[in-house]
């Protein structure tokens, strides 16, 4: 089995897989059907269809690519507790343009995988 935070990671390309072949509900697989996404200047996104929704709505701004580098893992058994930073590409009609920011994801275990349960990350770059 592997460790958590290889679980984790393994998790985390659900996510991006979804994201570089443009699949919103491959995005949203990567949640719990009561996940929360909390995004900068937006309110809360709830449940998986609203989820699923969030995420095509970047994958038509152009998001195309992403990173997760994890800083910190804190481990409470059936959940964990994942900081820090990403990157994410978008492709715009002038190129490629990459925004840099933080995370906060709260993992949970679901039906024997790691899903995520709550989401919030926001850029640090100047809005």
């Amino acid at each position: 089995m592997p460790n958590t935070g290889d679980a984790i990671s393994a998790a985390n390309g659900v996510l991006i897989g979804g994201l570089r072949t443009g699949d919103a509900a491959a995005c949203a697989a990567a949640y719990t059907t009561d996940a929360r996404v909390m995004f900068q200047h937006t309110p809360t996104v709830s449940g998986h269809d609203a989820i699923q929704a969030f995420w095509q709505g970047v994958i038509d701004m152009g998001a195309k690519d992403a990173t997760l580098d994890t800083d910190e893992l804190l481990d409470f058994g059936d959940t964990q507790v994942d900081r820090g930073r990403y990157t994410l590409t978008l492709g715009t009609d002038g190129g490629d343009v990459t925004d840099e920011g933080k995370y906060i994801v709260v993992w949970k275990q679901d039906g024997g995988t790691w899903k995520i349960f709550w989401d919030s990350f926001s850029s640090d770059l100047p809005a």
